[in-house]
């Protein structure tokens, strides 16, 4: 783990704490001294504190961390609930405005693109919100002042976008969706 966050221990460390609500600085703490053990002994991190949902759930026992606030849980799936309809709304728009026809609900499909588009925002800011708060989610290691987070692929991005436009491009070329 020596290259900040190299390694798969590290990084499944990092996401065990992250679901267990540690701060961001007790995680930060904690990815260092795995990694100056690791570093100093070359033993291997699962033999010297074992597998990492294990020794996340003893610092956060550890730290007092309570899990599972009521508040987070309401309003997490509050924000999912309104990411999930949004993007039904969305779709359904999209799709009845190419086949000419009806959205649901008696919604014109413009108005449900936008009400998918509104509620796919507010759904989004709010679980971005929410995950910032105590702390922020950014993870900083306290050696080098290095940003922890682990990488996300290049094409993770892509793909949540691209998937979802070409399936619908082709699917106006194959003429499984009519325009109006």
């Amino acid at each position: 783990m020596s290259e900040g966050l190299g390694g798969a221990y590290g990084q499944e460390l990092l996401l065990a704490l992250r679901r267990r609500e540690v701060p961001s600085p007790r995680i930060a703490e904690a990815l260092a001294e795995v990694d100056s053990h690791v570093a100093d002994t070359g033993e291997d991190p699962a033999e010297a504190f074992g597998p990492p949902d294990l020794y996340a759930g003893e610092l956060a026992g550890a730290l007092g961390v309570r899990r599972g606030q009521a508040y987070r849980t309401v309003s997490g799936l509050a924000g999912n609930a309104a990411c999930g309809i949004g993007g039904w709304l969305l779709a359904d728009g999209v799709h009845d405005l190419g086949a000419g026809s009806g959205a649901v609900l008696g919604l014109a499909p413009w108005w449900a693109v936008l009400v998918g588009v509104a509620l796919l925002a507010a759904g989004g800011l709010g679980v971005v919100r929410l995950s910032r708060r105590e702390g922020g989610t950014r993870v900083t290691d306290p050696r080098s002042g290095a940003d922890l987070r682990p990488p996300v692929p290049g094409w993770v991005p892509v793909a949540l976008v691209g998937v979802p436009l070409v399936t619908l491009l082709v699917s106006f070329g194959l003429g499984l969706v009519q325009r109006a």
